[in-house]
Order: structure tokens, then C-alpha cells, then sequence
């Protein structure tokens, strides 16, 4: 197909030239709804709550310490924060100046804190618990719950729709995490694009689960406060159970939600979100979403997008579909379908999804080889325009809804993370003590993959994997740590000399057989047998950790399951991340119910 036929056989299916105030800036829509909605709540969380006016007067004193404090519009902020109102005004406060905020978690791995703040250079790191402690280097940070009070009104200089408005760090093939710059306008084209398919938020509350340092987060706050909503803020503890997240999303009334695919996809086949008659919305992406059986008191809405085309790019509600298609592209965002020579490809063909329009990023921070090899110039658009290579297979059908296919390198999606599986490799290699490091991603059983990493050892080294696992869990955060690391004699290789990543699959994980490792008791016994059905049949020794042995937060949650039928009581998420070993739950268990610790009826 030539430029022309392509945009003649697909006309305005992107939703191209749909107004949107691309004049404004988002602190211009949210100085908009405090006017209107001064005395509403605006913020709704276990920590306390805030109306727009109190948020607008709270973010405006922050704005005039930092801008006392020499920041300035175009300047990097970077915020340690757990979700919350606090963290609500920082995102207001920044964005009023015209700064750049670099959002992060406090889970954040020490190491990889380093990486992002030398990549970065923030003027300053704020900091919302005084209990927090991060090694920073020679950027200063600032308790924001210490913050003097700033005597006199404070002028900045407003930020322009253009803008940077935030920098987003994903995982990086080259071994380093890289930071996302995303403009102003791409969110308030998003902000807009939810106004006219869910309509105002006014009078109605919105979740806010995803982690701050996940894209998700700048659709779940801007476009609830954008809109005159109120933000409920899900604690972070919350995201580990999806139970007692469904739980919470009905109690608090929920009438709009973004959740993970896997979390999605565990509340969907339970049933735990039958109840939830307030929900209207219920958004979900991260991963690929499979077909969903039964009938639900909401619309269930299947999301799309990179990072770098401003959160979400396509949508689709979900109508039984199987596969669900990735669905349309947002209003004024243009998607093509192109095959390795930038050629558009008809109906029903798989080729490379390029993004273009509204929502696309200024580019990667600091890498103009990375930004000019994805962001390309688009042959489709008007003289200027960029297009960006997503990496994503797919093919649209004779409706114009997309279907997605796979990847066309090592990028895979875990727990609705982006891993580049060559940069867990690469970081693997660092260690003094490592030859050589392949990383391969398994489906997984119900859709929960994760990452396996297979090493051979440098001549007159040994490694101990837990420390090895230590030292791994200061450089890469959770989603990008091997849930099993194989010791290899040798690496596989193919003919032409290359790692052969296939045959790395025939090596079993080790497992532990050092003298006692081994059950003392009925009840452990009893409960490394639970562990192996969650483990694909694995035998862990009784005092190694549950994710140390390949196990992740779905598998927790089955492992839950199976103890709780196993001593027919409750055992809460908590208290297994509390107690990680077999030992530890086989102390658990019997403390709930002691005559019921065995398997004699419980099937495997």
C-alpha cells in the first residue's frame, strides 16, 4: 500500500484533527476545576484528604519554596515519595513551575538510584519521609514534612504546552535505565481523549494504584484532577493482594480504575469484583490481555501504549473478543502499520506499530542516539512530524482495531513492567565474579511470566547466588530480578557461536541440598509440597526465600490459597512476606489452625 491508499482505506480512524485545548497546559486545567470545585475533595487516601483548594494553596507554597529554593523552569526535580496526598503535591508543584519531575518509589534499588540520578541531574531530590535515607551523591535533598514557610508570594515563569513536563525511566538495552522526556501537551491531549470517551469526572472517584514511578500514574492523577474528580489512593500494600484490592475498589466506590493485565486478570477470574456496582471503567494494560469469560457490572477497556507516546496510544472495549485487540489510536494520535522498508501493509498483515500525532515524547534524556534511532521522521504526516518505532508487532483488520503479536527484539513485559532482558544480562555481567550471563523470560502459568537467568563463573571464582541475589537486588527493582539463576560448566552455544538461548531451557534450576534444608517436620513437610505445586514441581529447601526460588507476587497468591484451604483459616499477604521460608509458614500455618497442618486431603 502507498501513503496515500493507506490513509484513504483507514480515513480518521486515529481520530487525527480532534480538538483539544492544545493552547493550555495541565496546572491551566487544574487551576480551572479549583475554581469551580474549591471546597470538593480533590485527594482521598488512608493518610488524609484535600479539597482543590487546599491542594492548590498546598502545591503553590511548595512551588514558592522551590523556586526560592533555585529551581527554575526546565529544571530537573526528582521526588522519593509513596503515593499519596504529599505526593499529589509535588506532581501540582512542579508542573506549576515549569520543571521536570523524575517520580520514583522508595523501593527503588540504591544502585540503580545512583543511575538515574547521574543520568538525570536534578537541581534537587524531595524527600516526603524523614525516615527515608538514599545516598544521593552531591545532589541536596529536602524533607518536603520540614519544608520553612516561604513569608511572601513567589513569581515563576509558567510552563508552555511543550514543555518537559516529566521524565519516565524504563528498562534500557544497553544496560542502563532510560529516561522518557513527555511534554505537557501529550498529557493534555490524553486528559482530553478521557473526557470524551468516559466522560467528566465531576461528583466521581477515580483510583490511583499504579506504582508513582509507572507512567500509569500521570493519567490516573492529571486526568482525575483535571477533570474535577477525586483521586483515591490505593495503599501501596494493596498491590500485592489483588483480594484486598477488590475489596478496597468497592468499599471506596470506585467509578474509574487502571489495573495491571495479571491483577486484572486475578480479580476478573475470581469473582471479586462482582460486587463492584459503582465501577463503570475498569482500564487495563501492561501485558497482553487474554480472553476474559463472563459478564461484569462495568466495561472492561483494554489500554495500549509505550512509555514514549505519552502513557496510552490505542483502546479497545473489551466485547468478548479472543484474542482482545489493542484496539483504535487515542484522538489525534496516528497509528501505521509498516513492514522493514516503512511500506504500509494491508489488512490482516503483521508488520512494526509506529506511533505518531500528539502524544509523542521529546525523546530519550541525554541520548540523541537512542532518541534519533526510535523517534524517525514520519512520511505520513505533515513536513516535520516524527513517527516512533515501537518494536511492537501487530496487524489491523478491515475494521481498523489493532492486534498485537509479539516483540520484534528482547523486550517483554512482567508484571506490567517493561524488561530489556540485555540489560538484567548485562548488569548479571558486572559481577566480579561472572564469566558470562544469558537472561530468557518464561510465559509462565497463567499468564505470570518471569525472568531466568543462567550464569557460568570466571576461572578460580566460586559465587554464592544469595549473594549474588543480594548484590542484584541493589541495581535492578523487582520486576527485573531472575526469579532462578542456573550456575552453568559452559554456556550453550549454536554453530554459529552464538548463546543458544533454547537449549538454555533444558538445564533444571538448582535446588537446595545442603544438610538442613530438609523438612524437620509434618508440617514443612507438608508445606514445601504447596510450594512445589506453585513452583512447577521444584523442592526448595526449608530456609531458602519463596522469591529467592523463583517465586513471584501471582504465585504468592496461589501459594495463599492452597495454605489457606490447607489450614482453613485466613492467611493474609503480609504475613507471607513476612515469613518467606518454608520453615517460617510451617510456623505460620500451625499457629491458625495445628490440627489441620497436613496434605492427607488436599490435592495437589
Amino acid at each position: 500500500m502507498t501513503p496515500s491508499e493507506c490513509v484513504e482505506t483507514f480515513p480518521d480512524r486515529d481520530g487525527v484533527g480532534r480538538w483539544y485545548p492544545a493552547d493550555r497546559t495541565l496546572p491551566d486545567l487544574f487551576a480551572e476545576r479549583v475554581h469551580r470545585h474549591g471546597d470538593e475533595l480533590a485527594v482521598r487516601s488512608a493518610a488524609g484528604t484535600l479539597t482543590y483548594r487546599e491542594l492548590h494553596d498546598r502545591a503553590d507554597r511548595m512551588a514558592a519554596y522551590l523556586t526560592t529554593s533555585g529551581v527554575r523552569r526546565g529544571d530537573r526535580v526528582c521526588v522519593i515519595t509513596r503515593p499519596g496526598p504529599c505526593a499529589v503535591e509535588v506532581f501540582v508543584a512542579v508542573a506549576r513551575i515549569g520543571a521536570c519531575l523524575i517520580s520514583l518509589e522508595p523501593d527503588v534499588p540504591p544502585q540503580r538510584l545512583r543511575v538515574i540520578l547521574d543520568d538525570c541531574r536534578p537541581v534537587l531530590v524531595l524527600l516526603t519521609d524523614p525516615a527515608d535515607c538514599f545516598d544521593t551523591g552531591e545532589v541536596p535533598t529536602h524533607d518536603i514534612g520540614s519544608l520553612p514557610a516561604v513569608a511572601a508570594p513567589t513569581r515563576w515563569e509558567a510552563p508552555v504546552p511543550d514543555d518537559p513536563l516529566c521524565c519516565v525511566y524504563t528498562s534500557g538495552s544497553t544496560g542502563r535505565p532510560k529516561g522518557v522526556v513527555l511534554s505537557h501537551r501529550g498529557l493534555v491531549n490524553l486528559v482530553s481523549w478521557h473526557r470524551d470517551t468516559f466522560g467528566s469526572a465531576e461528583g466521581k472517584r477515580h483510583g490511583q494504584v499504579a506504582s508513582l514511578s509507572f507512567d500509569a500514574s500521570l493519567w490516573e492523577i492529571w486526568s482525575t484532577l483535571c477533570l474535577g474528580g477525586c483521586l483515591c489512593v490505593a495503599d501501596p500494600e494493596l498491590r500485592r493482594d489483588p483480594r484486598a484490592l477488590s475489596w478496597w475498589m468497592i468499599r471506596e466506590g470506585l467509578s474509574l480504575c487502571f489495573l495491571t493485565t495479571v491483577t486484572a486478570h486475578r480479580m476478573l477470574t475470581s469473582g471479586t469484583l462482582a460486587g463492584a456496582f459503582d465501577l463503570r471503567f475498569l482500564l487495563v494494560g501492561g501485558d497482553r490481555l487474554a480472553a476474559t469469560p463472563g459478564t461484569f457490572p462495568f466495561t472492561l477497556v483494554n489500554v495500549y501504549g509505550p512509555t514514549e507516546a505519552s502513557v496510552f496510544a490505542t483502546w479497545w472495549r473489551h466485547d468478548g473478543s479472543a484474542p482482545p485487540p489493542i484496539g483504535h489510536p487515542l484522538h489525534n494520535v496516528r497509528a501505521h502499520v509498516l513492514d522493514r522498508h516503512l511500506r504500509p501493509l494491508p489488512v490482516d498483515r503483521v508488520g512494526e506499530l509506529y506511533l505518531a500525532g500528539e502524544g509523542l515524547a521529546h525523546g530519550y534524556l541525554g541520548a540523541m542516539g537512542p532518541t534519533a534511532s526510535r523517534f524517525v521522521a514520519d512520511p505520513f504526516g505533515p513536513p516535520g512530524t516524527r513517527m516512533y518505532r515501537t518494536g511492537d508487532l501487530v496487524s489491523r483488520n478491515a475494521h481498523g482495531a489493532l492486534t498485537f503479536h509479539g516483540r520484534v527484539d528482547r523486550q517483554v513485559k512482567v508484571r506490567g513492567t517493561r524488561v530489556e532482558l540485555d540489560e538484567v544480562e548485562l548488569v548479571i555481567a558486572q559481577h566480579h565474579q561472572i564469566a558470562e550471563a544469558a537472561v530468557v523470560c518464561d510465559g509462565g502459568p497463567a499468564g505470570d511470566p518471569f525472568v531466568m537467568a543462567y550464569i557460568t563463573v570466571a576461572p578460580t571464582q566460586d559465587v554464592d547466588l544469595a549473594e549474588l541475589r543480594t548484590w542484584l537486588r541493589d541495581r535492578l527493582p523487582p520486576a527485573m530480578m531472575p526469579s532462578r539463576i542456573t550456575r552453568l560448566p559452559t554456556m550453550p552455544m549454536t554453530v554459529s557461536g552464538k548463546t543458544d538461548r533454547r537449549a538454555l531451557a533444558q538445564h533444571p534450576p538448582q535446588t537446595s541440598t545442603r544438610p538442613g534444608e530438609r523438612p524437620r517436620t509434618d508440617a514443612e513437610q507438608t508445606v514445601q509440597a504447596q510450594w512445589a505445586a506453585v513452583l512447577d514441581g521444584r523442592l526448595v529447601g526449608i530456609h531458602e526465600k519463596f522469591f529467592d526460588a523463583g517465586g513471584s507476587s501471582i504465585r504468592l497468591l496461589e501459594l495463599r490459597w492452597r495454605l489457606e484451604r490447607l489450614c482453613g483459616g485466613t492467611v493474609s499477604v503480609a504475613q507471607l512476606f513476612e515469613h518467606t521460608t518454608i520453615a517460617a509458614m510451617a510456623r505460620l500455618v500451625e499457629s491458625v489452625h495445628p490440627a489441620r497442618v497436613t496434605d492427607d486431603d488436599f490435592e495437589l
